[in-house]
C-alpha cells in the first residue's frame, strides 16, 4: 500500500514492513510474480491470498486483517480473480 513516499508491505504473517521506495518502484519485482497484480496506484495486491471479496471488504487466507476497498475496486479485483 502507498503512504507518500513511502511503502507499507504487509506479510503473511500479520506484521507490516515500511519501505522507503515509492510503490512504482516495486512494479519490476511484482512483475515476475503472477500473483501480483497493482490494481490501483496506491495498491499492489497478492491475487492469490485473497480468501473473499463482498461488501467491498477484502478478506485474506493468511490471517484475519481486512482490507476496505470501493465498490468500483471491488468490481475491478474480481474481474481479475475472473480472468476477465
Amino acid at each position: 500500500r502507498a503512504a507518500g513516499n513511502y511503502t507499507l508491505i504487509h506479510l503473511n504473517t500479520g506484521k507490516s514492513i515500511i519501505q522507503t521506495k515509492q510503490l512504482g518502484q516495486f512494479e519490476v519485482v511484482t512483475s515476475k510474480y503472477q500473483g501480483l497484480k497493482r490494481v490501483h496506484r496506491s495498491l499492489i495486491l497478492n491475487l492469490f491470498n485473497i480468501k473473499n471479496i463482498g461488501n467491498q471488504i477484502i478478506t485474506f487466507k493468511s490471517n484475519d486483517k481486512e482490507l476496505k476497498i470501493s465498490k468500483s475496486m471491488e468490481s475491478k479485483i474480481k474481474k481479475l480473480l475472473l480472468g476477465s
